[in-house]
C-alpha cells in the first residue's frame, strides 16, 4: 500500500465549557490529537523559515451533546495557495 492510499486522520479535539474557579481561568478547555503528520509538516516550516512563529489555521464547528455544548477544533499547517505553471506556447508547435 502506498503512502498516498492511506487516509491521514485529521487533527482534530474538542472544547468544553470550563467550571471558571478565577478570573483568568480559561473559558473553554480540551484536548486536541495532534497528528504526527500535521506536526511534521509544521516543524518543517519551522526548520526551513528559522521563524518563531508560524500562523496555523484553525476551524471550529459546535454542537451539543448529551445537553452538553461542544467546539469541535481542527488544526491545519498554514494555507499555501499551490501555483499553476504556465504553459509551454512553444510545446503546442512542437
Amino acid at each position: 500500500m502506498s503512502p498516498k492510499s492511506v487516509k491521514r486522520k485529521l487533527s482534530v479535539g474538542t472544547l468544553r465549557k470550563a467550571k471558571k474557579t478565577k478570573l483568568k481561568s480559561p473559558d473553554l478547555i480540551g484536548d486536541l490529537h495532534l497528528q504526527r503528520h500535521t506536526f511534521e509538516v509544521i516543524a518543517k516550516i519551522f526548520q526551513t523559515t528559522g521563524e518563531d512563529e508560524i500562523i496555523c489555521s484553525i476551524a471550529g464547528w459546535g454542537y451539543s451533546e448529551d445537553g452538553e455544548l461542544y467546539l469541535s477544533v481542527q488544526l491545519s499547517p498554514p494555507y499555501q495557495a499551490t501555483k499553476m505553471p504556465k504553459p509551454d506556447i512553444l510545446a503546442s508547435f512542437f
